[in-house]
């Protein structure tokens, strides 16, 4: 087996916890709000 295939999802509630920020949760929870407009650095959405 692969690492690709050993793969399983992650609940939002425990991004964080794979080291995604509280930012970038609080967007997956909501939706990607304002999907398509232009956020400027990846800083600004929390990656």
């Amino acid at each position: 087996m692969n690492e690709q295939s050993a793969a399983g999802q992650v609940p939002v509630s425990q991004l964080s916890e794979y080291g995604f920020s509280a930012i970038f949760q609080k967007l997956v929870q909501n939706g990607f709000p304002d999907a398509g407009s232009y956020k400027g650095l990846k800083n600004n959405i929390g990656l």
